[in-house]
């Protein structure tokens, strides 16, 4: 089980890369930050707020994605979620 330790808005100050779709978070944009601890491991996740919808809509763990998700599906997903108008 994991244990978050942060989880807030930020504003990128230099270039990340979103830990769902695993493309850039530019500077200037605002996103989540994730900090935690799963067992003796620490993990940081840095995720697109439209990203952060496409968990919410499937209805699955948004951080076990990000430690064994593949990207390609997922911007699939979301970007069929795009396409049907739910991720506004």
């Amino acid at each position: 089980m994991s244990d978050i330790l942060t989880n807030k808005n930020v504003k990128a100050r230099r270039t990340h890369r979103c830990s769902l779709c695993g493309e850039a978070i530019s500077p200037g944009e605002s996103y989540r930050l994730c900090v935690g601890r799963d067992g003796a491991q620490f993990f940081r996740c840095r995720i697109h707020h439209e990203c952060d919808k496409v968990p919410l809509i499937d209805g699955w763990d948004d951080i076990e994605w990000t430690h064994s998700g593949d990207e390609v599906e997922f911007r699939k997903r979301r970007d069929e979620l795009r396409a049907s108008g739910m991720l506004t």
